[in-house]
């Protein structure tokens, strides 16, 4: 059952906080960028035999693309959502660079 649903219209999860994206939407992005930016530094630590942390070089790293791919994920989710599935997809083809770069 989608929990979503039962959520009352005036909870912050259902409210957009900035740019037309809700609550919930801000919040799976926040935490999904916490996630992976927590596999690349283990990844990072487990390889170089715990020698080296490397914090400062994911936080730089994954700070940078989270910035990038907000604009990205407005872009696609949110401004051009009236748009078919497939003419969405190909535009990820032309946003890719864009996150390759930051």
């Amino acid at each position: 059952m989608n929990q979503l649903a039962n959520i009352s219209d005036d909870h912050w999860l259902q409210k957009r906080v900035f740019w037309q994206v809700l609550g919930w939407q801000a919040l799976v992005f926040v935490g999904c960028y916490f996630f992976f930016g927590f596999i690349y530094w283990l990844a990072l630590y487990i390889n170089s035999a715990g020698e080296y942390n490397f914090w400062d070089q994911s936080i730089v790293n994954y700070g940078t693309k989270a910035l990038v791919t907000v604009f990205i994920y407005w872009l696609i989710f949110v401004k051009f959502k009236h748009w078919p599935l497939h003419k969405r997809l190909l535009m990820h083809v032309f946003t890719i660079p864009l996150f390759l770069v930051g």
